[in-house]
Order: C-alpha cells, then structure tokens, then sequence
C-alpha cells in the first residue's frame, strides 16, 4: 500500500476544542476534521453529487484511502503521538525522571516513536531522549541535526506558541461594543504539521482529486476564524513513511481518531488495549444551511492501543447531521464524520504483539 505525506505550514491557526471557548485551540487537527475539511471543498467546488460519488466506497466499507490526524514537525523532524500503552510502566522511586516529567509527553520523534513500536516504554527511553515545548516532545540526540538551525542550540525550545487575540463585537440594539478573545497557534519558523494519506485503491484520477482539493484547502484555510484570517497553510509532498502498516494478528496503535462498529468492540477488550475517548461536538459548514451544530460524536484518540483485528481499515463513517425531532431533520443531505483508523503494529511492553 502507497504511503504519501504532506506538511502544513502556517503561520495562525484557530483549532477549536472546548465548544464556545473562542480562546482556546488545540496545537493539531485531527483526522475527522480534516476529512471533513475535504468534503466541504468538495461540496462548495463540485456540488453535492460529487460528494455523493465521492463518499460511495467509504460507504460500502471499500475506503480508498485513510488519513493520519495532523501532527506537529520541526524541520525535518515528525512528530508521532504517543501509545498508551508506553506509558504503562511507572518510575520507581529511585528513578531519575519524575512521574510528572513523563505526564507532560504527548508526541514522540519517528526515531523514538519506532522504538516503543517495538516494545520499549516511556520511561526506557526517556532517560536518553531530549525534550522540545516544554517537555510534550520528545525525539533522539541523533535527531537534533535534523532541526531548524534557530532550535538545535537551545536546551528546550518551543516550536509552537499560542496568544488570546482580542476582538471586538457589536452589540444589534444597545449598538454596544464587547471584547472577547481568540486562541491563535501560531509555528516557529521552518515548523509545522504533517499528516499522512494511506492509500487502499491507487486509482490516479483519485489521487489527483485529493491533491486539488488538498491545495483549495490551503487557499481556504483550515480550521475556525477563517473570517478574519486565519487558517491559510503552505501545502508541501512530505518524505517517505517507513512506518508499515499492521497486519491482522497484531496489537496495534492508531494514528487518527477511531469509531469502532458493534463488531470491533473485542479489540478494545484485549488486554493490551489503552485508550483515551473523546467527545467531539462543533458546528457543521455546508452550502444548504449555516447555524447548525452537530450531533455529538465520540472518538478513540491518536495513539490509542488495540487487540488484534481482521480488518485493514477499521471504523465507521456516521452521519452526524442534526435530528431535532423524530423523523425530522433540516438538512436533505447527510453530514458526515470520519471514524477509520489507520492501523500501526506495535508491540506492548513485554514483548505481546
């Protein structure tokens, strides 16, 4: 299966997490909203047959392709997140590295990530590694000529920081002013994010299609605030991943949000699963209606361990348009919300595949 990558630099990002907290966002984009992203181009620059055509061997469970969620990138450094399953082994009194030191991990380098795909823990290799953004990155002392001269000579630089951009809104009656505030993410330079495409069906005019509207995508923005700004990206072919994909008897880590079906449920009962749910909520962009939220959905996080697994790409794409009564919708068209994983082998500690 053909593996490409893509970076994503930009220089204010608004990556909404906490409903209507304006002034909060996330330093990465996970792989529904992205997915979503694409439709929405999709609907705006080709209509909504397109969308129809193009959703069809998602819908029939013979998806041709799966994305990764957007992680971070420094230089030529990835970033992957961490398996939960790494985090099992806890420090023991006499040990060098504080149980909180170890909490603040969040992404791992490549070099790293590999090694607790082959079974390692957290703490085994963080007596070693070096630390990025306040101790959430971790990557390789081999690694740090691979970073952005400006970084390589600080103990621990940040590649990302986030400000509360003030903002002002007007009252319709009292024609009164309010100021409220916007978290704005915003990457050093030669930083940024990746993510990768895992294709199932490498069907050319298929291929060539995601590119477009990958590129539209980086002309329209990419998250929330786009109104004022924000969002517009430098779209760039990343390098190769070596990273192979699970095979069916394998415990395995994702490395985009998840929505297992009925049927998958075993495999977050396995003993070596780990994972981590979240409740996604948000409003949904479509040319038929603005003002609609959503209906809530909930996701098994990046990183996430599982049992083994026959399928190649588990998962479900849901329709989360809103029902607001029986029977009664306000859209005629589905919304919909990707929830397939993209399946990495791992090992957990102790040698359990």
């Amino acid at each position: 299966m053909l593996t490409q990558t893509w970076t994503i630099e930009g220089n204010g990002f608004h990556f909404g997490q906490h409903g209507l907290g304006q002034e909060e966002t996330s330093a990465t984009f996970p792989s529904d909203s992205l997915f979503a992203a694409l439709l929405a181009r999709l609907a705006v620059l080709r209509g909504k047959d397109a969308v129809t055509e193009f959703m069809a061997p998602f819908l029939q469970h013979e998806p041709p392709f799966v994305l990764t969620s957007t992680f971070p990138m420094a230089g030529a450094v990835r970033f992957f997140p961490l398996p939960l399953s790494a985090q099992r082994a806890s420090p023991s009194k006499d040990s060098a590295q504080p149980v909180k030191q170890l909490k603040k991990v969040a992404f791992l380098s490549e070099k790293l990530f590999l090694e607790i795909l082959a079974g390692k823990t957290l703490l085994e290799i963080y007596q070693n590694a070096r630390t990025l953004q306040a101790g959430q990155l971790l990557f390789h002392p081999s690694e740090n000529n691979l970073l952005p001269d400006h970084l390589q000579k600080l103990p621990s630089p940040d590649i990302w920081h986030i400000e509360q951009r003030p903002r002002v809104t007007l009252g319709r009656s009292a024609q009164q002013s309010t100021i409220f505030f916007t978290g704005r993410l915003a990457f050093a330079q030669d930083c940024g994010l990746w993510f990768a495409v895992r294709w199932l069906n490498q069907e050319p005019s298929l291929q060539a299609l995601l590119e477009s509207l990958l590129h539209d995508l980086a002309d329209a923005g990419l998250g929330g605030e786009r109104s004022v700004g924000f969002g517009a990206f430098c779209l760039h072919t990343g390098a190769p991943l070596s990273i192979p994909p699970a095979s069916s008897a394998n415990t395995w880590v994702s490395l985009s949000r998840y929505n297992p079906s009925p049927e998958e449920m075993p495999a977050l009962q396995a003993a070596q699963s780990s994972y981590n749910i979240h409740t996604v909520t948000g409003w949904l962009e479509t040319p038929a209606r603005r003002g609609l939220r959503r209906r809530p959905l909930r996701l098994l996080a990046e990183g996430s361990v599982f049992g083994p697994l026959p399928e190649d790409v588990p998962g479900r794409i849901l329709d989360v348009r809103p029902d607001y009564a029986k029977d009664t919708r306000p859209l005629d068209h589905p919304v919909y919300r990707c929830g397939l994983a993209f399946k990495v082998g791992i090992q957990t500690p102790g040698g359990q595949p």
